[in-house]
Parts: structure tokens; sequence; C-alpha cells
């Protein structure tokens, strides 16, 4: 379909001075952006990196704006420097109703207690070789190591509930090392669950809400193996299992995919759920060189969905934003950072080009893959839009600029505005 497409220039909000503690994979790199309870909109720049070693770590950096991202400024914001804490502030994004009342998941912060005096069902380092990874079941963490809450912001009032969640099978992730690649060992840390907890939280036609939860493939012993789980709750505070979406199996193996993570969900508005899947750690590059973006759909709010198809050729944070004109706006990265649109999640627009080239068009200009969506990327990936009107959105990500013949890159936090619109005449899918 053809639609009205308009990005706003790119606006630097926070540029990291370069510094050895800086420089490390992954720090100020994953800008996030949620509502308040206000109804605020706030950016948090975040100073921990990929080797989960809390004393590696810079101080996180917060910006507000209270005009609906119009402008923004810097603020002291109180993080906790609890080292479970780290990266857990934003869980998920507020969903905001037809009404105004908006709900969310996120973690209490007073109640995250580390695991402790517990084996493992499974144990073995990453694919990244930057942590050392624990695997537990969920129905055998106490509940000080999940502390999870459904916030609801209903006229004004703010309420705060813990949540359940009843799943005798789910296995969890959590780092119990992290790499110190100064020194070239692992070192171990208190064991927290913050490896991919719980994404996108939605609400379904019938009334029940929805979210997705990682976790590990059971028949997988000896590396990261994820499988993306759909979990149903009536009133958003007692939980269980709905559905497996996808999990490893034949009709994945055209795409190698070894490993699930990053997911997200959303309703069309003729019933269809739609997810959205990143495989970017995939184990075979000869069988997957892309590590592209997955897609399956649900025609019964998430019981039973359609094999995966893949939709795009990379897969970096996918998520997909509902705006209230019904459109559905795809956004992902690595390299660059780029959306389609959807209002089935069957027929897609297509590539609207936000901040550099596609991995297809990295290629063809004769670069290397791992270069061009690794190591020298123009951004590390898009985190998490927020609608901000009818037809509306605003995202933040990194534009990394590499000085000639350097490999570091100085990082920059930059924010885009996106309104998307129907043409009067649009009938054809490309």
């Amino acid at each position: 379909m053809d639609y009205e497409v308009k990005i706003s220039e790119m606006k630097t909000l926070f540029c990291a001075e370069r510094s050895p503690a800086v420089d490390k994979w992954g720090t100020y790199c994953l800008p996030t952006m949620n509502r308040t309870v206000d109804g605020d909109l706030l950016i948090r720049v975040n100073g921990h990196g990929d080797n989960e070693l809390p004393d590696q770590d810079c101080p996180d950096i917060f910006f507000l704006s209270r005009d609906n991202a119009k402008t923004w400024h810097q603020i002291n914001q109180n993080n906790d420097e609890k080292e479970g804490n780290r990266g857990s502030i934003f869980s998920d994004r507020f969903v905001v109703l037809p009404n105004g009342n908006m709900h969310t998941i996120a973690r209490d912060q007073s109640r995250i207690k580390p695991l402790e005096n517990a084996e493992p069902i499974k144990k073995f380092e990453n694919i990244n070789h930057d942590a050392v990874l624990s695997i537990f079941r969920l129905s055998d963490l106490p509940d000080s190591c999940i502390a999870f809450d459904f916030i609801s912001v209903v006229d004004g009032t703010v309420t705060r509930q813990p949540m359940t969640i009843e799943d005798e099978q789910l296995e969890v992730i959590i780092p119990s090392e992290g790499a110190d690649h100064d020194k070239n060992i692992y070192v171990p840390i208190p064991l927290y669950w913050k490896y991919r907890p719980m994404y996108s939280l939605c609400k379904a036609p019938s009334g029940c809400w929805l979210a997705v939860c990682a976790g590990q493939i059971p028949d997988v012993k000896d590396y990261l193996c994820t499988g993306a789980y759909l979990l149903e709750s009536a009133d958003g505070i007692h939980w269980k299992r709905r559905s497996i979406i996808t999990e490893r199996h034949d009709s994945m193996l055209p795409f190698g995919v070894d490993e699930f993570c990053e997911f997200s969900i959303a309703f069309a508005d003729n019933g269809t759920l739609i997810c959205v899947m990143r495989t970017d750690k995939c184990m075979d590059l000869e069988t997957s060189p892309t590590c592209g973006t997955l897609c399956c759909v649900s025609y019964d709010e998430g019981l039973t969905w359609t094999a995966p198809v893949e939709i795009a050729d990379s897969s970096t944070t996918p998520v997909l934003t509902k705006l209230p004109n019904g459109l559905i706006v795809f956004t992902y990265g690595r390299p660059g950072v780029h959306m389609m649109i959807t209002e089935d999640g069957e027929h897609w627009s297509r590539i609207y080009p936000i901040l550099g080239k596609t991995l297809k068009e990295n290629l063809a200009e004769g670069r290397d893959f791992l270069d061009c969506k690794f190591y020298h990327t123009i951004s590390y990936s898009n985190i998490y839009p927020v609608v901000t009107g009818e037809n509306s959105l605003s995202l933040c990500t990194t534009y990394q600029v590499y000085a000639e013949g350097e490999d570091i890159p100085t990082k920059n936090t930059v924010i885009f505005d996106v309104t998307v619109d129907r043409k009067a005449n649009h009938s054809d899918f490309s």
C-alpha cells in the first residue's frame, strides 16, 4: 500500500565523550524512551555495557520532555545502583488505552534480591563470550528474584500490584559470570533475572492481557537457544502460559535459527495478532546470512500461530507500534534504522529508511557482513518508539560516527519524529 510518511531531521540529544569506559561494547548504545506516570516522556541513555560487570558501568543519563517530544532537557534522576536493577528501569512501554488510562509491566526495585544457594539445571558460555549463563526453572525462583509489578494509571491514580507467573516448565536465563575482557577472565556476579524477561504488553479485543516471555528451549543443554512464549492474564496480575509462539523446529531450518531474542506483538484492527522476532544470534551464517526478522500471525488471539516468515534482512530490536489511526509501524535495525508499515501482519509496505542503509544495500556495496552489522555499524540499534499522536511517533536510537582508521565510534543519542498516514488512493502492496 502507499502511505504518506514523513521523517524528521535527526536531532542529537547526547554525545558521549570518549573514554576507556565509554568505549566498551554496548555502553551508551541502548537509549530507551517511555512515558512517565505523569504522561511525560523520559529517555534513559544506558551507562552499562554488555559484559554484565557493574563495576565497569558508566552513569546513566536522563532526558525529560514535558511537551510530547517537542523539546528535551537533561535531568538528575535517582538511579538505583543495585546491580540487579541495571537495565530494568523500563521493563516495557506503557500501553495507553483509548480512554487515556495507561498500563505497563515493571520490576519492583525494592523487592529484587539475588538468587542464592541454587544450582542451575544448565550452564554455558553465551555466543558473544561476554557472559556465562545459568538456566533455572521459573517455578524454582523465589518471588524476590522475579518481582514483576503490573502498573496502572487510571484517572490519574497510580496503582502497582505484584504479579505472579504460573509455568512449571519455563526455563529462565540468568547471567552468573561476566567477562572482564581486559583480563581475559570471567568474574562471578550476583544472580539476578534480568536477561530478556517479559516483552510487549498488549490488550486483546476480548479484554485479556497478553505479553511475551523468552525462555531457554528445554531440549537444548549447552548453548543459548530461546523460544517465544505467550503469557495471558485476565487482570494483569495473575499470569499463565497461553501458547508457544515459536521455538526451534523443522520449519526454522531454512533460516538456521538457533536463538530467538527480542519480541514484539500487536493487534491489527481486523483482530490478527502479529509477532515479530529477532534472530540476530543465528549460529550458522552460511545457512542464514542475513539473520533477519521473522514474523508469525495468530487469528485466535495467540492460541495458535502460523509458521514464521522472514520480513526484513536484519532484526535488532524489532518493534511493532500501533498508531491510533490503525496503522502498525515496524521498526528494526543494525545496520541502520528502518521502518515498514502493515495493517494485517501479512502485507507489508516498502522499507522507509530512517538512518543509514539496510544490510542488503551494505552487502551490495561490497562490505563484509560482520563489519557492517557489528564492527562498524552506523547504529547499535533502535529502541521502542513511543506514540505521540493520532498518526505520529517518536523514537530514539544511537548514531555511531567512526573517525578514519578507527574501530571505536563516537556515540550519539539521536531522536526522530515520524508521521504515517494512508494516502487517498492506496491499493498496491510492495
